[in-house]
């Protein structure tokens, strides 16, 4: 009877191994599910004489049970500021007259780092799958640099620094990565154009080109109507 016990006893313990090896490759499969983090769009054109400002929307999609998610994004600030921003309905609102985000503001180097949002206890969480999204945020951007034209850059970082990635965290607290590289098809780098006022003086020179211009062709065809006269 021993015998057997301890027969049995070292089949389950030669289990082990295998059993660890599972668990860790669904592990590994769980943790390499990634989302899709993204701009709307690619590009951003900012007429001076139309608006100082311009609005950019952050959305999310392909996230399964997400409680809680973190990323950051940049900008020159030599051109651009981000005064302000509206949180999105995909992730929970915090107390009154709160977005619920916990943002760490650097704007004399242009960034929004460490922007971290989570369910409280209980609540959430949400999943949504392409080809439908979830309004993350949309930042509001003004133009602070001389001398444009300008083209610059707005971008959704991978890094953000401390050791600490662009990330979303599930109800299992498995973190995951969101699925951006150089030159995927998803939209993480946004080129901004931006477009001088078209001034008065600058106005003033081309009527005043449109008038003699003008004024040159109704002497031309009175002259020439004049000659046929004589």
């Amino acid at each position: 009877m021993k015998g057997t016990s301890s027969k049995k006893m070292i089949q389950m313990v030669s289990l082990i191994p295998v059993v660890l090896m599972v668990c860790a490759l669904f592990a590994s499969v769980e943790a390499s599910e990634t989302g899709i983090l993204a701009f709307e769009k690619d590009s951003v054109v900012l007429d001076l004489a139309d608006s100082q400002w311009f609005e950019l929307k952050i959305n999310i999609t392909d996230v399964t049970d997400l409680k809680a998610m973190v990323f950051s994004v940049e900008w020159d600030p030599t051109y651009l500021e981000v005064p302000s921003y509206t949180a999105g309905d995909f992730l929970p609102a915090g107390p009154p007259d709160a977005t619920g985000w916990m943002i760490t503001w650097d704007h004399v180097a242009g960034k929004m780092k460490e922007a971290a949002n989570s369910f409280m206890p209980g609540k959430g969480p949400v999943s949504v799958s392409s080809p439908n999204w979830g309004w993350v945020m949309t930042l509001n951007f003004s133009y602070v640099g001389p001398d444009p034209p300008i083209t610059t850059s707005i971008n959704i970082t991978k890094n953000i620094g401390l050791g600490m990635d662009t990330k979303w965290r599930d109800s299992l607290n498995v973190y995951h990565d969101f699925d951006y590289i150089d030159g995927d098809p998803y939209i993480h780098v946004v080129s901004t154009d931006i477009i001088p006022e078209f001034s008065s003086a600058v106005a003033m020179v081309v009527l005043l080109m449109v008038v003699t211009l003008l004024a040159l062709a109704f002497k031309r065809k009175h002259g020439l109507r004049w000659s046929a006269i004589q």
